[in-house]
């Protein structure tokens, strides 16, 4: 068994060292450049187990990922960006996985680290499969891994690694506008396209473009098919947007139509309670929290870490704290550690201090 990484890059000098330091030294690293104008290839090559490889930029990252596998010796491909990185124990998890799964493609858990906001979240993509030809990506934008002729099957691997893009700054200097570009061509094409119409909208919302982002929602709201793991993203991410855009009662209508093809989802239920706080339905509150922890953390759904745990009994904590039921705030606030602002409230009600 050997493990090949594959990636296609453009100028990612700000990103792509620290990705390459996360890996093992004696790994095969196959890298395609798609026409960088920085430091990217400078760099990728200062690494002795790095194969780096130049590949015309098509306006296809199914064709650039699919010219990369190629290049790729080893006898399982795992499928990385510059702007992610491995956590200390994420190649342990890659070896056990393909000793126990050694001919099935598995779905990674990647954690999007984003300074600029308070929350983690995390999302599930195929990233590792046998190398094997049967095995390439179609589709120009958001590629997807076939088997043949079909999309191929997987499994929910335990892996896990962190991805450094998905901060509002670089999506506006560098990917905004080439993913609007795909997507619009992708649209003419298809204009019912209800999950590029979803990923149109996380795009202008990820620039705070809320008007543009909440009609691209309308239209994968009408497209998409329901229940599907991606509709379910939707539609959390949609009522999201409704809520910053002050649109809270369509952003309540729209999750509490979905409850029922996605109870065991806790980040629906999570938003749901803010939301509820939002507009002080404060029967609601409760109960929306406590589905939340009931249902706990999952890798099934995207989701925010911690709204199946610690940010649900945070919030319970201050809905207890502000009804004046502090005993009860101090259970939840405590049952949220180690949260920093769970431990401040824990400790500021512990004494009796109101601030």
């Amino acid at each position: 068994m050997r493990i090949s990484i594959c990636m296609i890059v453009k100028n990612e000098e700000q990103y792509i060292g620290s990705c390459l330091q996360s890996l093992p030294g004696d790994i095969e690293i196959v890298i395609v450049d798609t026409g960088s104008t920085d430091r990217t290839t400078e760099i990728a090559e200062s690494y002795s187990n790095v194969r780096l490889y130049h590949h015309t930029w098509e306006e296809d990252f199914a064709k650039a990922r699919n010219y990369c596998l190629s290049k790729a010796i080893g006898s399982h491909i795992f499928v990385l960006d510059a702007d992610e990185r491995f956590q200390s124990g994420t190649y342990e998890q890659i070896v056990n996985y393909v000793k126990q799964n050694s001919q099935k493609p598995a779905a990674v858990m990647i954690r999007n680290i984003d300074d600029s906001h308070e929350f983690t979240r995390v999302h599930r993509m195929v990233r590792l499969f046998p190398n094997h030809e049967k095995y390439r990506f179609h589709g120009p934008v958001h590629e997807v891994l076939y088997n043949d002729q079909s999309i191929a099957s997987f499994e929910m691997g335990e892996i896990m690694i962190d991805h450094y893009g998905y901060n509002q700054s670089n999506y506006k200097e560098k990917k905004y506008d080439v993913y609007l570009s795909l997507y619009q061509k992708q649209l003419q094409v298809n204009s019912a396209d209800g999950y590029i119409w979803y990923q149109l909208g996380k795009l202008h919302a990820s620039v705070d473009e809320l008007e543009g982002a909440c009609e691209a929602f309308i239209q994968a709201v009408n497209f998409m098919t329901a229940p599907t793991l991606s509709h379910a993203a939707m539609v959390v991410e949609f009522a999201k947007v409704l809520r910053k855009a002050q649109m809270i009662e369509d952003a309540i209508q729209l999750l509490e139509i979905n409850q029922n093809h996605y109870s065991d989802y806790a980040e629906l239920w999570f938003q749901l309670g803010l939301l509820y706080m939002d507009v002080g339905r404060m029967e609601l509150i409760p109960v929306a929290f406590k589905q939340a922890i009931q249902i706990g953390e999952s890798g099934k759904y995207a989701t925010i870490e911690g709204a199946g745990s610690f940010l649900a009994a945070y919030n319970l904590g201050v809905f207890y704290e502000v009804t004046g039921k502090t005993e009860k705030a101090l259970v939840y606030y405590n049952m949220a550690k180690p949260y920093e602002p769970a431990i401040l409230r824990a400790d500021i009600v512990s004494r009796g201090v109101i601030e």
